[in-house]
C-alpha cells in the first residue's frame, strides 16, 4: 500500500495555492502518462459541491481541452457528481472562472458533447482570458458496474 500511496503523491495534480490558505493546492486528481511516457491525461473524481471551483481551477491551470465524464450526475436518487457544466443560455461562475455553453449535441441517447467557453483571469494579471473546453458525457456507465 505504501508504494501505491507514494505513486499517487508523485503523480498528483498540484494546484496553485491560494495565498495564506494551506492545503488549497489539493485536488483529488492524478496525471496519467501517455504513449510518450509523459503526463498526457488527468484522472479525477467528479467534483463535489465543495470541490467544483477547484475542479475548474484544475481545468484552467492544467490547460485541459477535453473533459470525459463517464458517470451520471445522479443515480437512484443519490447525487454522484456536482453539476459543473451549464445548460443553454446559462452562465455560471465557479470562483474566478465563468462558464457558458456554446454548443450541445446529443450523439445518441447515452452520449452528449458540450462545448463551453471559459473566461478567467490568472493570478498575475487581471486581464480576462478566454478559451473553449469540450465535455464528452457518457451516461450509461452504472455506478459499481460496467456498461452493457
Amino acid at each position: 500500500i505504501q508504494s501505491i500511496f507514494c505513486l499517487l503523491i508523485v503523480s498528483r495534480v498540484v494546484l496553485q495555492e491560494y495565498n495564506g490558505i494551506p492545503g488549497s493546492d489539493y485536488i483529488n486528481a492524478n496525471y496519467i502518462k501517455g504513449a510518450s511516457g509523459s503526463p498526457a491525461y488527468i484522472a479525477s473524481q467528479g467534483p463535489l459541491p465543495c470541490t467544483v471551483n477547484d475542479f475548474w481551477r484544475m481545468v484552467v491551470q492544467c490547460e485541459v481541452h477535453v473533459i470525459v465524464m463517464a458517470c451520471n450526475q445522479e443515480e437512484a436518487g443519490k447525487a454522484k457528481c456536482e453539476k459543473y457544466w451549464v445548460d443553454e443560455g446559462e452562465e455560471r461562475h465557479f470562483g474566478r472562472i465563468s462558464v457558458r455553453l456554446l454548443k450541445s449535441s446529443t450523439v445518441c441517447p447515452d452520449f452528449s458533447v458540450r462545448t463551453m467557453r471559459l473566461k478567467y483571469s490568472n493570478n498575475t494579471s487581471m486581464v480576462a482570458e478566454e478559451r473553449t473546453v469540450c465535455q464528452v458525457h457518457y451516461v450509461a456507465w452504472p455506478d459499481h458496474g460496467v456498461p452493457s
